[in-house]
C-alpha cells in the first residue's frame, strides 16, 4: 500500500562556514510517498 504525505514549511538556513550567510525559505512545500 502506498500513501502520500504532504506539508509546508518555512525557516532560515544558516551557513555553518560563514555566520553572516543565510537564506530564508518562506513557502517551502514537500510531497513524500510512503510504502507500507
Amino acid at each position: 500500500m502506498e500513501k502520500v504525505v504532504s506539508g509546508t514549511f518555512s525557516g532560515v538556513l544558516h551557513n555553518t562556514s560563514d555566520p553572516h550567510d543565510s537564506i530564508e525559505v518562506r513557502e517551502g512545500r514537500f510531497d513524500a510517498r510512503l510504502r507500507h
